[in-house]
């Protein structure tokens, strides 16, 4: 190697490492919002939780909008929302259990379903009308969260649910057994009476099973969503002005533990913040 070569790559690497020093204190060390910092903010990490990472961008965000939705909510509560988030993420890799990209857009359509006004001055007032950075911070997490809850919700005992359904088999009224026996206030008094909904309007795991079932009579397995293990009763379908609606009953048993199951699981994921 001539030494006009080793001059060449002695600046060429000087210039690098001097862009690479500006970069980093572009993204961790001003305050500017140019497009250049901005480029770099998307490409550095504020915090790695297993093998998933959360950009400077992202965090940055994530930090205005739960700070606008909860003023009372501190950094620290805040960053300690986004670890978790990222800790369920892994977690649901790991157990292969990361929601599908229909399962996500179901999810999107159950939260602005119930939450439609709410929905849209959230996305105009903090998305800047940007549906995928909303989707990526809100609904994916709620996504991840349901198919984790679903996954501990399986692997719990079914005893109590399966002889409230032999008693409803050996003639029992399906509504006297949801008044004493479902965990659903709001509908087990009323024998366990879900009303008309239609698409969007329920957790969409309880929604894929009850639209998809015999109509007029009990479903005879035991269904699983992230509130805990049911009894489904769908009952009939309706067209109200042209939208199809579904009629159904059930029997719910929440079930307990999660939170300590979920700590226990993520407690040997690695978590390296730059941001504290």
């Amino acid at each position: 190697m001539t030494l006009k070569t080793k001059k060449i790559l002695f600046i060429t690497g000087s210039v690098v490492v001097v862009l690479f020093l500006i970069s980093l204190f572009l993204v961790y060390g001003a305050g500017s919002t140019d497009p250049i910092t901005k480029f770099f903010k998307k490409v550095y990490p504020a915090m790695v939780v297993g093998d998933e990472v959360m950009s400077v961008y992202d965090f940055e965000h994530y930090q205005t909008l739960a700070a606008n939705l909860d003023s009372s909510a501190s950094a620290g509560q805040i960053r300690n929302q986004m670890i978790k988030n990222l800790q369920a993420q892994a977690l649901a890799r790991k157990l292969n259990v990361f929601p599908t990209d229909s399962q996500v857009s179901a999810e999107e359509v159950f939260i602005v379903k119930n939450k439609q006004s709410e929905f849209q001055d959230v996305l105009a007032k903090y998305f800047a009308l940007n549906k995928l950075f909303f989707e990526k911070l809100v609904v994916t997490p709620s996504a991840v969260s349901a198919r984790l809850a679903i996954k501990y919700n399986s692997a719990q005992p079914k005893n109590k649910l399966e002889q409230i359904l032999a008693k409803i088999k050996s003639g029992e009224k399906f509504e006297d057994l949801a008044k004493t026996n479902s965990d659903d206030g709001a509908t087990g008094q009323f024998g366990g009476d879900m009303g008309f909904f239609e698409r969007g309007e329920i957790l969409p795991e309880l929604e894929a099973f009850i639209i998809n079932a015999p109509m007029g009579s009990v479903y005879e397995q035991i269904i699983i969503t992230r509130l805990g293990r049911h009894i489904i009763y769908p009952v009939e379908t309706a067209d109200v002005d042209g939208t199809k609606k579904w009629h159904a009953k059930h029997i719910l048993l929440r079930t307990d533990g999660y939170d300590d199951w979920f700590t226990d699981q993520v407690s040997e994921i690695r978590v390296w913040q730059i941001f504290r």
